[in-house]
This record gives structure tokens, C-alpha cells and sequence, in this order.
């Protein structure tokens, strides 16, 4: 069936700009390179890299896909400032990043494998694969619905991590905002060595913490010898006499999870990055089933300018799996 699009002359004005800008990125073979991006964009399910060469839109012969990616230059920081200047204007921009793996095990003569998670059905087996991660930074553009808008996918190179390369994603893409965002992050970020690489960001985290960590409190006064305490008492998430009473809690009705309990605890923070303060947040599921897939309980992190709305403002962490779609389509 066909899908009719009604576009005004203003909304082609706007792509027409947004064209011209991107072509003016490209600082070398940027016709052969502009023709394969739109030949990119206009052949969904291809089977092989030459296919491109066979799309109305790449009007060059079938050697020019690849001269274009070999011979071809681009600058990546103009090209991510006018990827952020047509996001939609947002007052609080909801980012979300995330690190996935491109299994290449057969692969041997591929330059700089590395091993990487990768979840796998078969039991008894170890979630690895060898080949390249790749760590993604982007943008939830609308307060529902399944969109997602990537501003940068790279390759995590073996001298850095997964961790590092995602701060320096954050370090690249805030400033262009003009606004403080927040983050989103799954358990794989929810340590100290992140919030450590991400201290001189402008830039609020939300981001799953692992129920197996323990943090520290606050230390108690200076005892006047030695030198001061930078970790206070343990706090287990998975011991509940550790807990102590929750600093804030709220118990509702939820339109997605249903029936939710939430506690709070102030001022934890993790044994490797004592100067940042988090607040982390038990989310409590009632209806769950308690499974791997549908967990009755999640444990939060907030690292962030002011405190979080415990009623709603951790309702926002379910705007981050609009990057597994993205990810799988």
C-alpha cells in the first residue's frame, strides 16, 4: 500500500539546508560519499556492500563504493553540530548511551579484535564473543514512543574502554546542547570508574546499578588523628541490614509497571569515586514475576544537579531501552 506524505515547503526548505550542510562535512570524494549515504538510506535490506552501487540514487559505477570509503574525508565535528542543531528544542534533553558487540569470530586477518559480551541463549554457555564493541551516544526525541536519534556510533578501540569512550561521547555531545541533559545508562556504567570520567561533565546520570555492588556512606566527623575517613558505613544491595531507613520513600500506581514502591538513599557513593555523591533508588515492582526478564525489584543511581522526583522523575530510566530497538532494526 502506498504511504502518502504531505510535506510543506518549509519542512523541504529545512532538509534542503540540512543537505547542504552535511555535503559541506565532506572534505574529500564528498560526491561519491553524499551518493552512497543516500544510497544507504533509500536500500533497506541489503545483502552485500556492492548492492550499493545498484541503487538510482549512486550514479557512479560499482568501484566508487569503495574508493568513496577509502578516499573519502569528513569533518566529524561539524557533522555532529549540525546532527544537534536539528534536534527538537528540549528544556531537559534525555540522552542515552550503551555499548554492543559486532561478534567477528571467524574473522582472523580483522585488526584490533577484542573480546566482548554478548548474551546468548544456549545454557551453560559464556556470554563472549570475539570481534569489535561499539559504544553509541543519542538522543530520545519524543516522551513516548520508540524513536531513537543516534549522534555518534564508534568502534572502542583496545586501548581504551567501554567506559571511557562513552565520557568522551558525553564530553563532545553536551556542549553542543546549550543545556544540562540527562543520561541514561544501563548496569554496565553503574560504577565508580564512569562516574569518575564523567566528573567535569555538564551532565546529570540516571543509570542501573547492579544488585551485587556495595557502596559507602558519608564518613562520620574527623576523629583528629590520622588521616580523615573517605568511605563511612557499607551498604550492601543485597543485604537489607545495611540499609538502614530509606531517606525518602512513595508507594503509587504506575501506568506501565502497575503497583510500585520506591525508596531512597542519600549521599552513597562508590568505594573508587568517593567525590561523587549519587542518590540510588529501589524501585519495587509488586506485580512483577520476579524473573530475569521481569524483575520485582531495580536498583537506580542518580548523579545529578538537584535531587530527583522519586514519584517521577526515575520513570524516565524507561525511556532508555528505545536504544535496543535501534540497536536490533
Amino acid at each position: 500500500m502506498e504511504t502518502k506524505i504531505n510535506t510543506t515547503k518549509p519542512e523541504l526548505n529545512k532538509l534542503t539546508s540540512f543537505r547542504q550542510a552535511i555535503y559541506k562535512c565532506f572534505t574529500r570524494a564528498a560526491d561519491a560519499l553524499f551518493e552512497l549515504l543516500d544510497a544507504l538510506l533509500c536500500s533497506p535490506g541489503l545483502l552485500s556492500f556492492p548492492e550499493l552501487s545498484c541503487a538510482p540514487v549512486f550514479r557512479r559505477q560499482w568501484p566508487s563504493v569503495y574508493e568513496a570509503l577509502q578516499d573519502g574525508q569528513l569533518d566529524r565535528d561539524q557533522l555532529l553540530k549540525h546532527c544537534v542543531e536539528i534536534l527538537p528544542a528540549n528544556p531537559r534533553p534525555l540522552l542515552v548511551g550503551d555499548h554492543t558487540a559486532w561478534g567477528r569470530p571467524q574473522a582472523r586477518t580483522l585488526n584490533d579484535r577484542t573480546f566482548e559480551h554478548q548474551p546468548t541463549p544456549i545454557k551453560g554457555q559464556k556470554p563472549i564473543t570475539i570481534g569489535h564493541g561499539y559504544s553509541t551516544l543519542g538522543v530520545v526525541p519524543e516522551p513516548e514512543g520508540s524513536w531513537f536519534v543516534p549522534l555518534l556510533h564508534e568502534r572502542v578501540k583496545s586501548d581504551t574502554t567501554p567506559s571511557a569512550h562513552a565520557a568522551d561521547q558525553l564530553k563532545r555531545v553536551c556542549p553542543l546542547l546549550g543545556v544540562r541533559p540527562v543520561a541514561l545508562y544501563d548496569s554496565e556504567y553503574g560504577s565508580g570508574t564512569f562516574l569518575a570520567h564523567t566528573q567535569d561533565i555538564a551532565c546529570d546520570l540516571l543509570f542501573r546499578i547492579r544488585p551485587n555492588r556495595t557502596l559507602r556512606r558519608v564518613p562520620g566527623p574527623y576523629s583528629g588523628r590520622g588521616r580523615p575517613s573517605l568511605h563511612g558505613a557499607v551498604f550492601r544491595l543485597s543485604d537489607p541490614t545495611t540499609w538502614g531507613l530509606p531517606n525518602a520513600s512513595w508507594e503509587g500506581e504506575d501506568a506501565e509497571l502497575g503497583p510500585v514502591r520506591v525508596e531512597c538513599w542519600y549521599a552513597l557513593h562508590f568505594e573508587d569515586a568517593p567525590k561523587r555523591p549519587l542518590d540510588v533508588f529501589r524501585i519495587q515492582r509488586l506485580n512483577a514475576r520476579g524473573t530475569r526478564r521481569d524483575p520485582s525489584v531495580v536498583w537506580l543511581g542518580w548523579c545529578g544537579q538537584a535531587p530527583l522526583e522519586i514519584s517521577t522523575g526515575w520513570c524516565d530510566y524507561l525511556r532508555r531501552y528505545v536504544i535496543e530497538h535501534w540497536y536490533r532494526f
